[in-house]
């Protein structure tokens, strides 16, 4: 459960980071949705803090004054600060320079990942659950 919440955890730093970007295209629908839907994204990593044995976390992590979807690249960059000290705690901080086609590549990363919830939510799957969480795991080792 430790993982799910680093991964979620890690996640919800890096699209904050990726919001944070000036050159992001706001206006793109995909993006205006995942600003819009931010707050349920962080709300998930506090579940999974919770679930985790992490109420300290979950704690701390529920305490964060999250930006509005309107909010400015230097507020969003603001909050991905105040997320980084976290990631340090949990071991999970490393400092990337993306060049602009590497933030391009991310953001579209993100916007397939919000498609593929936005389809599982009107798919008729078996176990809902399990491909969420598997959905940003890592690839499993042979």
């Amino acid at each position: 459960m430790d993982l799910g919440f680093d991964y979620a955890l890690y996640y919800a730093w890096v699209t904050a980071a990726i919001f944070a970007h000036e050159g992001l295209d706001r206006k793109r629908p995909t993006v205006r949705k995942a600003l819009v839907g931010y707050r349920t994204l962080l709300a998930g990593a506090v579940d999974l803090a919770q679930r985790a044995g992490l109420p300290d976390l979950a704690q701390q992590l529920s305490h964060l004054p999250v930006p509005v979807p309107t909010a400015s690249a230097q507020g969003w960059q603001q909050f991905a600060d105040r997320l980084w000290p976290v990631l340090q705690a949990r071991g999970l901080a490393q400092e990337w320079q993306f060049t602009k086609e590497q933030t391009n590549k991310l953001g579209n990363y993100f916007a397939a990942n919000e498609l593929l919830v936005e389809c599982l939510k009107g798919a008729v799957v078996t176990d809902r659950q399990a491909i969420l969480a598997g959905l940003l795991a890592p690839p499993a080792e042979d």
